[in-house]
């Protein structure tokens, strides 16, 4: 798969190991459900007091009813054509619980032209968390 990066001059406030955990997460779960030979970007920008990452693929989506979903333990929904994906089902639940406790948030969205946006809001370096 071919990662897309562009990462503007940006510094995230919290535990590096921690962070490159979220980044991996979510980066290698758009690459489970990206078909082959599509993309995924990855961008870190400046918004405020807060730093966001946003990982965009061009898979199947996740429909709005499944979003909240996705976070929790073993989730038993798989996009269509997608059902023989391995994997433990918490990637996602990791990311979200790591966010969180950085004082984050994570949020999914629709990508532009197909496929789903997730975006991971931080505290900037130098900002209060919370």
């Amino acid at each position: 798969r071919r990662v897309d990066l562009d990462l503007g001059d940006v510094t995230v406030q919290g535990d590096r190991t921690q962070l490159v955990e979220i980044v991996r997460q979510v980066v290698q779960n758009a690459g489970e459900y990206s078909p082959p030979g599509e993309p995924i970007e990855v961008t870190l920008e400046a918004d405020g007091d807060r730093a966001v990452i946003t990982v965009t693929d061009h898979g199947p989506g996740i429909p709005e009813d499944k979003r909240e979903h996705v976070f929790t333990t073993f989730p038993n929904w798989r996009p269509p054509g997608y059902e023989e994906v391995q994997g433990t089902g918490l990637g996602l639940f990791i990311s979200g619980a790591l966010v969180a406790e950085h004082g984050g948030e994570i949020s999914i969205g629709d990508a532009p032209g197909g496929g789903t946006m997730l975006r991971i809001r931080l505290p900037q370096e130098g900002t209060a968390r919370g």
